[in-house]
């Protein structure tokens, strides 16, 4: 586990303004148009800046200055065969892999940290039907650093 990238995106997802230019938070995707009438988001940017898409923890990561330098690159504006694919230190992957390889994660761990907002409602990290809010992941990696396990709806 890398914990020093862990502590940089929690302290991201803490940003009024994590990254300029994304209109929202959605863990529904890693990127995605932005639309507020169909998406469930937290709209949390300047929308005079926005470039229209919205992302998830790890799409606004790859789109970060502070990760991108660090290898993790993420263009919403590229698709692949499955989805958005991320450049993790110049070699091609999907998300779930990507998110795994750059914090070296578990693929587990990496798959509920990043693959969704059900794993949040499931464990008890976020009420049912209530958006994931960027704190909501934030608060989460705390914990991942703290105790070196996600949440398992019990505390």
């Amino acid at each position: 586990m890398n914990i020093e990238r862990l502590k940089m995106l929690s302290t991201l997802l803490r940003k009024p303004v994590p990254v300029d230019g994304v209109a929202g938070f959605d863990m529904y995707s890693w990127s995605a148009k932005y639309e507020a009438s169909v998406q469930d988001y937290v709209h949390i940017f300047d929308e005079k800046n926005t470039c229209g898409t919205t992302c998830c923890a790890l799409g606004l990561a790859g789109v970060a200055p502070e990760f991108r330098s660090l290898g993790l690159i993420h263009d919403p504006k590229k698709w692949a065969e499955g989805g958005f694919p991320f450049t993790v230190c110049g070699k091609v992957m999907m998300g779930i892999e990507a998110a795994q390889e750059f914090f070296g994660l578990s693929w587990s761990d990496s798959f509920r940290l990043f693959g969704g907002p059900e794993w949040y409602h499931d464990s008890g990290s976020v009420p049912d039907e209530a958006p994931v809010k960027p704190s909501h992941v934030a608060d989460v990696i705390d914990h991942l650093i703290k105790h070196g396990e996600l949440p398992d709806g019990t505390e």
